[in-house]
């Protein structure tokens, strides 16, 4: 009787074990399920190399540069528009099929001790895309997404508007049930622009603009 006792202890003893080991390994969320989403603070650091073509009559001029974000503050002189920091929103309406984007405001001013004059840089970003997410271990997930990005910017009497190609392709590493990090490279394929001044005090003029990044950044998400 004694030992039939101690039998069934040592039987429920390995059983509790041998399924705490099997949760322990389960993924800590089923990331890339169908009906949940995904909401992340996009390209808050990370670098990117970054070109700049404009042509104006018929004679183009190409400035190459690279930039540094820490926390979405990019450390540097020039400002890519594509590096500016965004808000992302995805659902899976597929088993690992994702369909979203992502958005942003942004605002930069400066003040001239010279004349004082103020001047103030701000616009939007919208940026659809669809994405599909690859399970390559249990926390662990390979997300390439594909889309297009638009910006359009103001600056006292001249307007930037910006097209392109847009392609991801970042790792997704699960921290907590639902706290992700995303890190990996970032395309952005310029396609079309232009740069407009229409100024009472001069001659409107336009150029064509046009500007490819390439980068490898990193976002934070929650997902539900």
């Amino acid at each position: 009787m004694r030992r039939a006792s101690q039998g069934i202890l040592f039987s429920l003893v390995l059983a509790s074990s041998v399924r705490a080991q099997a949760q322990e390994e389960e993924p800590p969320i089923g990331f890339g399920d169908k009906g949940h989403f995904a909401i992340a603070a996009e390209r808050m650091f990370g670098y990117v190399h970054v070109s700049h073509e404009t042509t104006v009559l018929g004679m183009s001029t190409t400035t190459t540069f690279n930039s540094i974000s820490l926390l979405g503050s990019p450390v540097g002189s020039a400002l890519s528009f594509y590096t500016v920091p965004r808000v992302g929103f995805d659902a899976f309406v597929a088993p690992s099929v994702s369909v979203g984007g992502s958005l942003t405001y942004f605002r930069i001013s400066s003040s001239a001790s010279i004349n004082g004059n103020d001047n103030a840089l701000s616009g939007f970003l919208v940026a659809p895309r669809l994405g599909y997410a690859a399970r390559l271990a249990p926390s662990v997930w390979l997300w390439p997404r594909a889309g297009i990005t638009y910006v359009r910017a103001s600056e006292s009497s001249q307007t930037i508007s910006l097209f392109a190609a847009t392609i991801e392709a970042p790792l997704v590493l699960a921290l907590a049930p639902h706290a992700l990090v995303s890190i990996g490279p970032t395309v952005d394929v310029g396609l079309s622009g232009s740069s407009k001044i229409d100024d009472s005090t001069v001659t409107t003029t336009s150029e064509d603009i046009k500007e490819t990044d390439i980068g490898f950044q990193a976002s934070l998400l929650l997902y539900f």
